[in-house]
């Protein structure tokens, strides 16, 4: 055999191994993707595509969705985006990558994030009732109301029937925009059609609360008792409505048996507390606070309630303490917290500081809603001042 003839087999023995090493390598890559494909655990699922995407398969937008759900299954949300965030460079029009990111980033309240995904995702495909949907409830999110009720109204004037929880839905946008009349059109019609929901009476009453229908709202929670006797947390709601009717036997009612199916319920302590401050029982409203934060250590709400019940008792340098605390903790109705202690405030002879108090619960809520709070203590509203009735 010549020296030609010798590298030329060499030459064809080593393209031979290549082509068959080649084939091997492709055969391994597609044997890990389908094991990616076909698991069911979530932590298999990971380990799987992890490796089929380090053979070579790392361009496989299929790979990675599935690694993602598995990611989100197991809580590792981070993971899930950042690999939707891949199939999504590999095909920006991906529409199962855009839907799937956008409800996770709804989920995690990345409300801007999920926006930005299911507008995207709307443009591909503008009539996905879930796409449409979801964006209403991130508008909802940022507060956008009137872009959430667009995206609603898109949903219930569809041809087909939208259901009664999107007609329920609707109903809540409409009353957070204050267009109460045709919120209760649209929060009657989905009542009408799921008479037997607790959930969707419980959003219509506390919107009766919100537009001062007590009554109304009081026939709402009776129907929902009916429908689940042993709910504690109805009971303390409907315990909240008797007080606004000054119906306070009936409250107290309701929040003793709340109690009694669990004694360990903060929410009802909590309320228990206040109702026993209003009428006067300050030894009894302090034992009730006192277990409340106990279970919930540091609660502005229930701190602002022992506060007042300390002031039924004459202890005002306790009071101010949890007063101040209530205050500094407080996320929401800070009027309420404002108004209490400018009442300890007055009780203290404090005037300046209570005049301060007493300015920031008028910015958030009327003259008559915060003279109807004062006259629980014996007090009134003269001006930007608070004096004894």
């Amino acid at each position: 055999m010549s020296h030609f003839q010798q590298v030329a087999r060499i030459a064809c023995f080593a393209s031979a191994v290549a082509i068959a090493t080649s084939g091997g390598a492709a055969a391994h890559r597609h044997d890990l993707a389908r094991k990616c494909f076909e698991a069911t655990n979530p932590p298999i699922i990971v380990e799987a595509c992890t490796r089929a995407l380090q053979s070579g398969k790392g361009r496989n937008p299929g790979l990675y969705s599935k690694r993602a759900a598995a990611y989100d299954a197991l809580g590792n949300t981070d993971l899930a985006i950042q690999d939707l965030g891949t199939v999504l460079l590999i095909n920006p029009e991906d529409k199962g990558a855009l839907w799937r990111r956008g409800a996770t980033y709804l989920r995690l309240e990345q409300y801007e994030r999920a926006v930005d995904d299911l507008t995207r995702l709307l443009k591909l495909d503008p009539i996905s009732i879930h796409a449409l949907e979801a964006r209403s409830l991130a508008f909802a999110g940022l507060e956008d109301f009137e872009s959430a009720l667009e995206d609603a109204n898109r949903i219930v004037q569809r041809p087909t029937k939208p259901g009664a929880r999107r007609i329920l839905w609707r109903g809540l946008i409409l009353a957070m925009l204050g267009e109460y009349d045709q919120a209760m059109s649209d929060l009657d019609e989905a009542v009408r059609q799921a008479p037997k929901n607790a959930g969707f009476l419980s959003k219509r009453a506390a919107v009766r609360v919100e537009m001062g229908e007590y009554r109304q709202a009081i026939s709402d929670y009776d129907r929902m008792i009916e429908l689940e006797p042993g709910d504690p947390e109805v009971l303390v709601e409907r315990a909240a409505v008797h007080v606004e009717l000054d119906q306070l036997d009936a409250a107290a009612d309701d929040l003793n048996r709340a109690i009694t199916l669990i004694p360990d319920n903060a929410a009802a302590l909590n309320q228990r507390c206040w109702l026993r401050v209003i009428t006067g029982d300050g030894v009894s409203a302090l034992t009730d606070c006192n277990r409340a934060l106990e279970i919930e250590p540091g609660a502005a709400h229930i701190l602002d309630s022992r506060a007042m019940a300390h002031l039924r008792l004459n202890d005002l340098r306790a009071a101010l303490k949890d007063a101040d605390a209530a205050v500094r903790r407080a996320e929401d109705d800070l009027w309420e917290y404002h108004l209490h202690r400018a009442i300890i405030h007055h009780r203290r002879g404090d005037r300046r500081s209570s005049s301060a108090d007493l300015a920031k619960a008028l910015e958030e809520r009327s003259d008559d809603e915060i003279a109807k709070r004062l006259a629980v203590f014996g007090l009134k509203l003269r001006g930007n001042e608070i004096v004894a009735r």
